[in-house]
């Protein structure tokens, strides 16, 4: 007689979240640890195993994708594999987890103190809880809402695909506009002011950049993106999406 189902992930860098997490969802959860993540599931709802592990892999794909708009960092998930354990302590193993490739970040952390020895600002934690907050925020709308899918996916293609990485970034300006009926409604819903909207499309649309979006145009007078530049619009694409789900969060 089954026990319980269990269903598990593996990913790197396995401080991709930088604390524990667990994700309710009423009769189960997932715990997420340092390069795994685990869900037990009762056995009453074997007949629907296969449904509920494809939506808890979809709740843990949003959440990786949201993060990765904070960090610009790869990151690889396994496919999710299962087992059931049974009452004598013995296993019905039915899939197994993809190997992964780590890539990992290394990034330098802050606490300020004020004279009597108070935490002013603690810049790890700062960024874990927003992490904790882009992940349930994209975990909750990105089924639902086709703009937040499509800025969150071309995000992700920016970061593994780094030769066309403008291009990707384009695709999340482009979703924004259209969402909002053109740059100036766009602009105004979400924060983004006249110039860094130039600034971005100055970049990945008109330089002559590798990485960018007409490059067909300046077939011989191309370079690489300086870091700066990539970064600008790196930065703004990533205000672009976390003030659309303060609107998705605000509408809900």
């Amino acid at each position: 007689m089954i026990e319980k189902i269990v269903v598990e992930w593996t990913f790197e860098p396995k401080d991709y979240f930088e604390d524990d997490i667990t994700i309710d969802f009423g009769n189960y959860k997932i715990d997420i640890v340092p390069g795994a993540a685990s869900a037990s599931i009762p056995p009453q709802y074997i007949d629907n195993i296969e449904e509920i592990i494809s939506a808890l892999n979809q709740d843990l794909v949003s959440r990786f994708l949201a993060v990765q708009v904070m960090t610009h960092q790869k990151y690889s998930l396994s496919e999710p594999s299962r087992y059931d354990l049974k009452k004598d302590g013995s296993k019905n193993i039915y899939l197994q987890a993809h190997d992964i490739v780590c890539v990992a970040s290394v990034s330098g952390d802050i606490v300020v103190r004020d004279a009597d020895g108070n935490v002013v600002s603690d810049t790890k934690k700062e960024r874990i809880d927003k992490k904790k907050w882009f992940s349930e925020t994209s975990a909750k709308f990105r089924a639902k809402d086709h703009t937040l899918n499509q800025m969150l996916k071309s995000y992700g293609a920016s970061v593994s695909d780094p030769t066309n990485e403008l291009v990707h970034l384009y695709e999340i300006r482009d979703a924004a506009s259209k969402k909002f009926g053109g740059e100036k409604n766009a602009r105004s819903m979400l924060g983004v002011t006249k110039k860094e909207w130039s600034d971005f499309g100055l970049v990945a649309n008109k330089k002559p950049l590798v990485q960018g979006r007409h490059r067909g145009n300046n077939v011989g007078e191309l370079r690489q993106a300086e870091t700066s530049e990539l970064a600008t619009v790196r930065k703004i694409a990533s205000k672009i999406v976390e003030n659309y789900l303060i609107i998705l969060e605000k509408n809900d």
